[in-house]
């Protein structure tokens, strides 16, 4: 019995640090179960497509983050951006082209913090992907971490 005892008191003991762990790294990584519901509801009446959970880490300079979105070349899109899992502000661009590309071309940009926000790319401008740059000014606190969620919906 008292192995028993022991042993179930070292599982405690060494269980508890690792619960805790998870908890901080979940609270780290935003809260994007509940966010990706409501990005879901901005999507109609377009058919869900994809999602990418972007992590945003604000340093002491100024940075940038690309994503590259590939798209069907016969359908109109819808994207939701959320931006509520962020600290601070940062700007949210969309382009047609990679950077480095000289035909590259700005087709949306918004400055957001705490915001959920659609854009409806045209045709012409979104043929078979889109570019998203994060644009992610310098650090108001040292270290701050977030996430922005993208959330994409189509019709043919």
């Amino acid at each position: 019995m008292k192995y028993l005892v022991v042993n179930l008191l070292a599982f405690f003991l060494l269980l508890f640090p690792a619960a805790t762990i998870g908890q901080s790294t979940i609270v780290d990584a935003c809260d994007w179960e509940n966010v990706k519901k409501d990005a879901k509801k901005d999507l109609k009446p377009y058919q869900y497509y994809a999602f990418k959970i972007t992590k945003i880490s604000f340093g002491a300079a100024d940075s940038e983050k690309e994503v590259e979105v590939p798209l069907f070349m016969d359908a109109d899109y819808r994207f939701v951006f959320n931006t509520m899992g962020l600290p601070q502000e940062l700007t949210v661009q969309v382009f047609n082209k990679p950077k480095g590309n000289p035909q590259r071309k700005m087709i949306f940009e918004k400055t957001s913090v705490n915001d959920q926000f659609i854009f409806e790319p045209k045709n012409e401008d979104a043929k078979n992907r889109v570019y998203i740059s994060y644009i992610i000014p310098a650090a108001k606190n040292a270290g701050s971490k977030g996430c922005v969620l993208f959330y994409s919906g189509s019709k043919f």
